[in-house]
C-alpha cells in the first residue's frame, strides 16, 4: 500500500476528513477519568480538531517536528523506525482512548526519529502544541491532568525498558498478551513481532504453542467480563507519547 501523508495543521488532504460538531464528549469524559478538568469541553468545541482518516495515513515522518498529540477515538496508530539496518523497529500500538504522540519531538518541538501511521481508519481528537500550552497556563485542572497523564507515561516507559533487558522474548509475548489483548488480536504477526522484538517466525512458534493459545482465551474471557456494561476510562497509555 502507498502510505498517505498528513497535515493536520490546518491544510486539508486528500483521505481526511474534518469532522464538526458536538465531537468531544469523549474526550473530555477521559480526560475527567484522569482529574476532574471542569467544563472544558466547550473549548475543545472552538479550538480543537477532529479528524477521520483511512488505514496508511502517515501522521509524522522521521525529520519532522511533531506539532500535534492525538486522541484515538476509534481505530489504531503505530510508531516505528528503521534500524542501521534497515530494519523496522515497532516503538508502540495505541488503540482506542489513547493518548499517542512524538513525546520528545512535541515536548521541545524538535525533529522526530519515527514514524506515526494510521494501522486502520481512525477518527481522533488533535490537540496542537499551541492549543496545549494555552491550556496549561490557563487551567490549572488541565495542567494537573496532563502532570498525571505524562507521569503514568513515564512510568510505562521505565517499564518496557525493563521488560525489554530483563525478559525473554516469551515473556515479552505473554506481558503484551496480558496487559492489551486487544492489540494482539488486531495487528499483523509482523508488527507483533517487532513490537516484541523477535522474528515473525520465533512469533508464530509461540502462538501455535497449546498453553499460549490457552492463557489468550482465558485473558480474553476476563476482558469481556470487566468491559461488560462499562466504558474504559482513566489513562489506558503503554508509553505512546
Amino acid at each position: 500500500m502507498e502510505l498517505q501523508s498528513i497535515n493536520v495543521n490546518g491544510e486539508q488532504n486528500a483521505g481526511e476528513k474534518k469532522i464538526e460538531g458536538g465531537a468531544f464528549h469523549d474526550f473530555a469524559l477521559h480526560l475527567n477519568g484522569v482529574y476532574p478538568v471542569g467544563g472544558l469541553e466547550k473549548y475543545m468545541e472552538h479550538t480543537l480538531l477532529r479528524i477521520s482518516v483511512p488505514a496508511g495515513t502517515v501522521l509524522l515522518r522521521p525529520g519532522e517536528v511533531c506539532h500535534n498529540s492525538f486522541f484515538i477515538e476509534q481505530g489504531l496508530l503505530r510508531s516505528y523506525y528503521h534500524d542501521s539496518d534497515g530494519k523496522e523497529v515497532t516503538v508502540w500500538v495505541m488503540h482506542e482512548n489513547q493518548f499517542c504522540s512524538s513525546i520528545r519531538s512535541y515536548a521541545v518541538q524538535a525533529p522526530s526519529f519515527d514514524y506515526i501511521e494510521a494501522v486502520e481508519p481512525s477518527v481522533m481528537v488533535v490537540m496542537s502544541y499551541e492549543d496545549m500550552n494555552h491550556l496549561l497556563l490557563r487551567h490549572h485542572e488541565f495542567a494537573v491532568c496532563m502532570f498525571k497523564l505524562y507521569s503514568f507515561i513515564n512510568v510505562s516507559q521505565t517499564m518496557r525498558a525493563y521488560m525489554y533487558r530483563s525478559m525473554s522474548v516469551e515473556e515479552r509475548l505473554v506481558h503484551v498478551i496480558k496487559t492489551d489483548l486487544n492489540v494482539v488480536s488486531r495487528i499483523s504477526k509482523r508488527v507483533l513481532a517487532s513490537l516484541i522484538d523477535t522474528t515473525p517466525e520465533t512469533l508464530s512458534r509461540l502462538l501455535a504453542r497449546a498453553d499460549i493459545k490457552k492463557m489468550m482465551e482465558e485473558v480474553k474471557q476476563q476482558t469481556v467480563k470487566g468491559k461488560a456494561g462499562m466504558r474504559p476510562m482513566g489513562p489506558p497509555l503503554s508509553g505512546g507519547m
